[in-house]
Protein backbone atom coordinates (compact mmCIF):
# COMPACT_ATOMS: atom_id res chain seq x y z
CA UNK A 1 0.00 0.00 0.00
CA UNK A 2 1.53 3.28 -1.06
CA UNK A 3 1.32 6.46 1.01
CA UNK A 4 -1.46 8.01 -1.12
CA UNK A 5 -3.67 4.93 -0.85
CA UNK A 6 -3.04 4.70 2.90
CA UNK A 7 -3.92 8.37 3.33
CA UNK A 8 -7.14 7.85 1.35
CA UNK A 9 -8.05 4.89 3.58
CA UNK A 10 -7.45 7.02 6.66
CA UNK A 11 -9.68 9.80 5.25
CA UNK A 12 -12.41 7.26 4.52
CA UNK A 13 -12.11 5.94 8.08
CA UNK A 14 -12.53 9.44 9.51
CA UNK A 15 -15.55 10.10 7.27
CA UNK A 16 -17.17 6.83 8.38
CA UNK A 17 -16.57 7.79 12.00
CA UNK A 18 -18.20 11.20 11.46
CA UNK A 19 -21.14 9.62 9.60
CA UNK A 20 -21.75 7.22 12.49
CA UNK A 21 -21.61 10.12 14.97
CA UNK A 22 -24.12 12.09 12.88
CA UNK A 23 -26.47 9.11 12.60
CA UNK A 24 -26.21 8.47 16.34
CA UNK A 25 -27.24 12.07 17.05
CA UNK A 26 -30.14 11.77 14.60
CA UNK A 27 -31.37 8.58 16.29
CA UNK A 28 -31.07 10.03 19.79
CA UNK A 29 -33.04 13.16 18.88
CA UNK A 30 -35.49 11.59 16.44
CA UNK A 31 -39.14 12.21 17.28
CA UNK A 32 -40.31 9.70 14.70
CA UNK A 33 -39.75 11.94 11.68
CA UNK A 34 -36.50 10.38 10.45
CA UNK A 35 -36.32 6.70 11.37
CA UNK A 36 -39.19 4.78 9.80
CA UNK A 37 -39.16 1.02 9.12
CA UNK A 38 -37.78 1.20 5.54
CA UNK A 39 -34.98 3.55 6.61
CA UNK A 40 -34.21 1.37 9.64
CA UNK A 41 -33.96 -1.70 7.40
CA UNK A 42 -31.70 0.20 5.01
CA UNK A 43 -29.39 1.50 7.74
CA UNK A 44 -28.99 -1.35 10.21
CA UNK A 45 -26.83 -3.59 7.95
CA UNK A 46 -24.60 -0.66 7.01
CA UNK A 47 -24.11 0.29 10.66
CA UNK A 48 -23.59 -3.21 12.09
CA UNK A 49 -21.09 -3.97 9.31
CA UNK A 50 -18.84 -1.26 10.78
CA UNK A 51 -18.31 -3.47 13.84
CA UNK A 52 -15.94 -5.57 11.72
CA UNK A 53 -14.07 -2.67 10.08
CA UNK A 54 -10.30 -2.66 10.50
CA UNK A 55 -8.46 0.61 11.25
CA UNK A 56 -6.15 1.66 8.40
CA UNK A 57 -2.41 1.41 8.81
CA UNK A 58 0.33 2.16 6.37
CA UNK A 59 3.12 4.51 5.37
CA UNK A 60 2.34 8.15 5.92
CA UNK A 61 -0.75 7.41 8.04
CA UNK A 62 -0.75 8.79 11.54
CA UNK A 63 -1.51 5.80 13.79
CA UNK A 64 -5.06 5.90 15.12
CA UNK A 65 -5.44 5.57 18.88
CA UNK A 66 -8.09 2.89 18.38
CA UNK A 67 -5.74 0.77 16.27
CA UNK A 68 -3.66 -0.08 19.35
CA UNK A 69 -4.36 -3.40 21.03
CA UNK A 70 -7.08 -2.98 23.65
CA UNK A 71 -8.02 0.51 22.42
CA UNK A 72 -11.03 -0.55 20.30
CA UNK A 73 -13.29 1.84 22.26
CA UNK A 74 -10.99 4.88 22.18
CA UNK A 75 -12.97 8.12 22.56
CA UNK A 76 -13.99 9.58 19.23
CA UNK A 77 -12.92 6.50 17.30
CA UNK A 78 -15.01 4.51 14.87
CA UNK A 79 -15.32 1.66 17.38
CA UNK A 80 -16.87 3.79 20.11
CA UNK A 81 -19.11 5.53 17.57
CA UNK A 82 -20.43 2.32 16.02
CA UNK A 83 -21.21 0.85 19.47
CA UNK A 84 -23.14 3.99 20.47
CA UNK A 85 -24.80 4.20 17.05
CA UNK A 86 -26.06 0.60 17.20
CA UNK A 87 -27.58 1.19 20.64
CA UNK A 88 -29.19 4.47 19.55
CA UNK A 89 -30.54 2.85 16.37
CA UNK A 90 -32.19 -0.03 18.25
CA UNK A 91 -33.59 2.28 20.94
CA UNK A 92 -35.06 4.61 18.29
CA UNK A 93 -36.65 1.83 16.22
CA UNK A 94 -40.25 2.81 15.44
CA UNK A 95 -41.37 -0.75 16.10
CA UNK A 96 -39.79 -3.30 18.44
CA UNK A 97 -40.19 -5.99 15.75
CA UNK A 98 -37.27 -4.24 14.00
CA UNK A 99 -34.89 -4.96 16.87
CA UNK A 100 -34.29 -8.56 15.83
CA UNK A 101 -32.56 -8.02 12.45
CA UNK A 102 -30.26 -5.33 13.86
CA UNK A 103 -29.53 -7.54 16.88
CA UNK A 104 -28.75 -10.41 14.52
CA UNK A 105 -26.21 -8.24 12.68
CA UNK A 106 -24.44 -7.54 15.97
CA UNK A 107 -24.50 -11.22 16.94
CA UNK A 108 -22.97 -12.21 13.60
CA UNK A 109 -20.06 -9.83 14.28
CA UNK A 110 -19.24 -11.93 17.37
CA UNK A 111 -18.11 -14.64 14.93
CA UNK A 112 -15.66 -12.41 13.07
CA UNK A 113 -12.08 -13.78 13.06
CA UNK A 114 -10.68 -10.50 14.43
CA UNK A 115 -10.77 -10.10 18.26
CA UNK A 116 -11.37 -6.34 17.81
CA UNK A 117 -14.64 -7.03 15.97
CA UNK A 118 -15.78 -9.56 18.57
CA UNK A 119 -15.02 -7.08 21.37
CA UNK A 120 -16.92 -4.31 19.59
CA UNK A 121 -19.87 -6.64 19.04
CA UNK A 122 -19.97 -7.53 22.75
CA UNK A 123 -19.72 -3.83 23.61
CA UNK A 124 -22.60 -3.10 21.20
CA UNK A 125 -24.71 -5.82 22.83
CA UNK A 126 -23.97 -4.33 26.25
CA UNK A 127 -24.91 -0.86 24.97
CA UNK A 128 -28.20 -2.21 23.58
CA UNK A 129 -28.89 -3.82 26.97
CA UNK A 130 -28.16 -0.44 28.62
CA UNK A 131 -30.74 1.23 26.36
CA UNK A 132 -33.46 -1.42 26.42
CA UNK A 133 -32.99 -2.74 29.97
CA UNK A 134 -35.56 -5.51 30.66
CA UNK A 135 -37.00 -5.09 27.17
CA UNK A 136 -33.79 -6.72 25.89
CA UNK A 137 -34.93 -10.04 27.34
CA UNK A 138 -37.08 -10.71 24.25
CA UNK A 139 -33.82 -10.82 22.26
CA UNK A 140 -31.93 -12.94 24.78
CA UNK A 141 -32.84 -16.42 23.44
CA UNK A 142 -31.17 -15.65 20.12
CA UNK A 143 -28.06 -14.32 21.89
CA UNK A 144 -27.48 -17.38 24.10
CA UNK A 145 -25.75 -19.61 21.49
CA UNK A 146 -23.48 -16.73 20.43
CA UNK A 147 -22.52 -15.94 24.03
CA UNK A 148 -21.91 -19.64 24.62
CA UNK A 149 -19.45 -19.71 21.69
CA UNK A 150 -17.68 -16.66 23.10
CA UNK A 151 -17.09 -18.54 26.38
CA UNK A 152 -14.69 -20.70 24.36
CA UNK A 153 -13.03 -17.76 22.57
CA UNK A 154 -9.26 -18.15 22.09
CA UNK A 155 -8.79 -14.49 23.11
CA UNK A 156 -8.99 -14.14 26.91
CA UNK A 157 -10.19 -10.53 26.71
CA UNK A 158 -13.08 -11.51 24.43
CA UNK A 159 -13.99 -14.43 26.68
CA UNK A 160 -13.88 -12.15 29.74
CA UNK A 161 -16.11 -9.56 28.08
CA UNK A 162 -18.62 -12.29 27.13
CA UNK A 163 -18.63 -13.68 30.66
CA UNK A 164 -19.16 -10.22 32.11
CA UNK A 165 -22.11 -9.51 29.80
CA UNK A 166 -23.59 -12.94 30.52
CA UNK A 167 -23.36 -12.34 34.28
CA UNK A 168 -25.19 -9.06 33.80
CA UNK A 169 -27.89 -10.72 31.67
CA UNK A 170 -28.23 -13.53 34.23
CA UNK A 171 -28.88 -10.96 36.94
CA UNK A 172 -31.36 -9.08 34.76
CA UNK A 173 -33.27 -12.19 33.61
CA UNK A 174 -33.18 -14.10 36.88
CA UNK A 175 -32.29 -17.26 34.90
CA UNK A 176 -29.12 -19.32 35.04
CA UNK A 177 -27.87 -18.58 31.54
CA UNK A 178 -24.78 -20.78 31.95
CA UNK A 179 -26.98 -23.84 32.40
CA UNK A 180 -29.05 -22.81 29.35
CA UNK A 181 -25.81 -22.51 27.39
CA UNK A 182 -24.76 -25.98 28.53
CA UNK A 183 -28.09 -27.31 27.24
CA UNK A 184 -27.30 -25.81 23.85
CA UNK A 185 -29.30 -22.64 23.72
CA UNK A 186 -32.55 -21.74 25.25
CA UNK A 187 -35.79 -21.81 23.45
CA UNK A 188 -38.28 -19.91 25.52
CA UNK A 189 -38.55 -16.22 25.63
CA UNK A 190 -40.93 -15.69 22.74
CA UNK A 191 -41.04 -12.36 21.09
CA UNK A 192 -42.87 -9.13 21.51
CA UNK A 193 -45.54 -8.17 19.12
CA UNK A 194 -44.96 -5.59 16.50
CA UNK A 195 -46.41 -2.73 18.46
CA UNK A 196 -45.01 0.76 18.60
CA UNK A 197 -42.68 1.01 21.54
CA UNK A 198 -42.65 3.70 24.14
Amino acid sequence: VDAAAAAAEADTWRMRTRALAALRRLFVHDAGDFLDAPRFNQLHPLITRQLTAVPPVGPGVEPLAEAAEGAHLADGGLGSEVVACVAALVAAAPDDALWKPAHRGVLMATRDPKPRARLLAIAALAAVVDRLQEEYLVLLPEAIPFLSELFEDPDEVVEGAARSLTARLTEMSGEDLKSLMAEGGGGGGGGKGGGKKR
